[in-house]
C-alpha cells in the first residue's frame, strides 16, 4: 500500500503528525500514548534506551540531568549536550524525536511504512536552521518532500485561496517561537508571501520562565533557597508554572505549590500578576506587527483577516493585543496546535502528487486540485564580501529579503588587481553592508584559468530553495568558467556524520 501524504510539525514544545485518508478527509495521527501531540522532549533513560512526548516530560522533574527539551532554539548553533557520555548536536536530539512520531504515525497507519514527509520550520528560520532541521529528518529516515514555514503550512489549514481575496496576516506564537507572516491571495488561486518576520528566541516557554521567576522570589523570600540551583525542584516547578498557565487561560486566577530544600510555598497568582510579568514580550510581539505592516507600506486596517496559530496564542492577553492592534477578532476556527501539522500534510499532498509515479488517492487528488499554489520568500538577505575603493571589507546583497523563493539573482563584480588568479567568495546572510551584523554562512574559491588584470568582470549567482538549501554559483565572464556549489555550514553535520549518526539512530530503541 502507498503512504499516504504526511505533514510533521516539528515544535519547540509540542509536535504532531497530520496525514489525509482516502476519503480525503485531514487529520492528527495518534501517537503510542493516545494523544496528537507529543512533547518535543527526549529522556536517556539508559544506554540504548531513549524516550520521547509525555513520559520524557514526566521525567524531568526526578531525573533532570538525563532530560533534554526545548532543543529547537538551538537548531543550527554549535551547542552540544552531553548525555550517556557522548555529545549531541541539537540536529540529533531532533532526529530522535523526528524517529519517535515516524515509529508512531507508522503504527497508527495499520504498518504502512513512512519515507517522505513535509516538515515545517519557524518562517523566521535561517538557512543554517533550516539545514540542520533536514539533516535531522535524513538521520530520522525520512526523505523530505519540502521544509515549509509554519505559518505558510497554517495558512493552507485554514482553508485558504480559491475564491479568496485580500491580505492576511497569520500570528504563529508557538512554544518557543513567534512568526508574523503576511500574505496575499492572488489570481488564479495563489498565495503570495509578502512579508516574514519574528523571533525564534520567544514563545509560551518564555511566559512559563515569568511565572517561574515569580515563583523563585516568592520561596525565596520565605525560605532564603535558591530554587535555580536545585535541578529537581527547578524541573518541578516548570511543571507546576505550565500548568499555571494553561488556568489562568480559562480562570482569573490559580495556585501554584513549591516544594525545595525540605520547604513549602503556596500562592495565588492572578491574571493581572501574570500580565505584567509578560508585558514586555507582549510589547515585542505588538513591535513586530508594525515592523510587519511599515514594510510592506500596509495599516492595520489594510489587513482583512487575521488568523492565530500556535498554542501560546490562546493566552487571553495576547489574543486582546491582536485583537486592539487589528480592530477585529482574529479567526481561531482550526485549533492553533493543530494547524501547522494540518497544512504541512495539505502541502505533502501537493508535492505527491505532482510527482510521476507516486499513487494518490483520488479523493486526495481532488483536494489537491482545490489547494492554493504558495509562492514564498527568502527570509533573510544573502549576499558575498566585497573590497570596497577604500580597501575596507563590506557585505555586498544579492538575493534580497523578500525575494520568491527558488529565483537566482545574479550580480557582477571585478577582479581586484592585475596578475589575480583566483576570487574568494565569500556568502553571508543578513542585512545590509557591515559584516558586523551578518554571518558568514560559507564560501569557495573561483580559480581563474589565467591571470586577469583588475576589473574583469565576475558574476555571481545565488538561490534559496524551498528546503532551505542556498545554491551559489560564480562565473569568470571572459572564459564562462562556473564553479557551483551548495552552501556546506560549519556549525551542521557533515554527510558522513549524517550517515553515521543514521545508523547510529536506526540501532537505538526510541519509545
Amino acid at each position: 500500500m502507498s503512504q499516504p501524504p504526511i505533514g510533521i510539525d516539528l515544535g519547540t514544545t509540542y509536535s504532531a503528525v497530520a496525514s489525509i485518508n482516502d476519503q480525503g478527509n485531514v487529520y492528527l495521527l495518534p501517537n503510542s500514548e493516545g494523544g496528537t501531540l507529543t512533547p518535543s522532549v527526549v529522556f536517556f533513560e539508559a544506554p540504548g534506551k531513549l524516550v520521547v512526548g509525555q513520559v520524557a516530560k514526566d521525567a524531568r522533574a526526578d531525573h533532570p540531568s538525563e532530560v533534554i527539551e526545548f532543543v529547537k532554539r538551538s537548531m543550527g548553533t554549535d551547542r552540544r549536550f552531553k548525555f550517556q557520555g557522548q555529545d549531541f548536536t541539537p540536529t540529533e536530539i531532533s532526529a530522535i524525536i523526528l524517529k519517535k512520531l515516524k515509529q508512531d504515525s507508522e503504527a497508527a497507519l495499520g504498518g504502512i511504512p513512512i519515507q517522505q514527509a513535509v516538515v515545517t520550520c519557524p518562517a523566521y528560520f535561517g538557512a543554517e536552521r533550516r539545514d540542520a532541521t533536514e539533516k535531522a529528518a535524513q538521520i530520522a529516515g525520512l526523505e523530505l518532500l519540502a521544509l515549509i514555514n509554519e505559518p505558510t503550512a497554517a495558512a493552507m489549514a485554514f482553508g485558504m485561496g480559491g475564491d479568496r481575496k485580500g491580505t492576511a496576516l497569520v500570528f504563529d506564537l508557538g512554544g518557543g517561537t513567534f512568526d508574523v507572516t503576511l500574505l496575499r491571495f492572488g489570481p488564479n488561486n495563489t498565495i503570495d508571501v509578502l512579508v516574514v518576520d519574528g523571533n525564534h528566541e520567544l514563545g509560551g516557554k518564555d511566559f512559563d520562565d515569568a511565572i517561574i521567576s515569580i515563583a523563585i522570589k516568592r520561596f525565596a523570600d520565605e525560605h532564603a533557597y535558591d530554587i535555580y540551583n536545585d535541578l529537581e525542584a527547578l524541573g518541578e516547578l516548570r511543571q507546576r508554572a505550565e500548568k499555571a498557565k494553561h488556568d489562568l487561560t480559562a480562570r482569573g486566577s490559580t495556585t501554584i505549590s513549591v516544594t525545595a530544600d525540605g520547604h513549602k510555598t503556596k500562592f495565588e497568582l492572578t491574571r493581572e500578576e501574570f500580565s505584567s510579568a509578560i508585558g514586555y514580550h507582549i510589547e515585542g510581539m505588538r513591535l513586530t506587527l508594525m515592523n510587519v505592516l511599515d514594510e510592506a507600506g500596509l495599516k492595520p486596517k489594510d489587513i482583512d483577516e487575521v488568523l492565530m496559530v500556535g498554542g501560546s496564542s490562546r493566552v487571553p492577553l495576547v489574543y486582546d493585543m491582536v485583537a486592539a492592534f487589528f480592530d477585529k477578532q482574529p479567526n481561531t476556527s482550526v485549533h492553533p496546535d493543530e494547524a501547522v501539522a494540518r497544512g504541512a500534510a495539505l502541502f505533502a499532498s501537493q508535492m505527491m502528487a505532482s510527482t510521476k509515479g507516486t499513487v494518490v488517492a483520488p479523493q486526495v487528488r481532488e483536494i489537491v486540485e482545490r489547494l492554493p499554489s504558495v509562492r514564498d520568500i527568502v527570509p533573510h538577505s544573502i549576499g558575498t564580501t566585497v573590497l570596497w575603493e577604500d580597501d575596507s571589507t563590506h557585505n555586498s546583497v544579492i538575493l534580497e529579503r523578500g525575494s520568491k523563493l527558488d529565483t537566482p539573482v545574479r550580480k557582477t563584480y571585478k577582479t581586484v588587481y592585475d596578475g589575480q588568479t583566483a576570487v574568494e567568495i565569500d556568502v553571508n546572510e543578513g542585512e545590509g553592508d557591515d559584516l558586523d551584523y551578518v554571518q558568514r554562512i560559507g564560501g569557495f574559491d573561483l580559480i581563474l584559468p589565467e591571470p586577469r588584470p583588475a576589473g574583469s568582470p565576475i558574476d555571481v549567482e545565488i538561490m534559496l530553495d524551498r528546503s532551505g538549501v542556498i545554491h551559489v554559483a560564480a562565473i569568470d565572464l571572459k572564459s564562462g568558467q562556473p564553479k557551483s556549489i551548495t552552501i556546506d555550514y560549519s556549525s551542521n553535520l557533515k554527510p558522513e556524520q549524517v550517515t553515521a549518526r543514521t545508523k547510529w539512530l536506526r540501532d537505538q530503541n526510541v519509545t
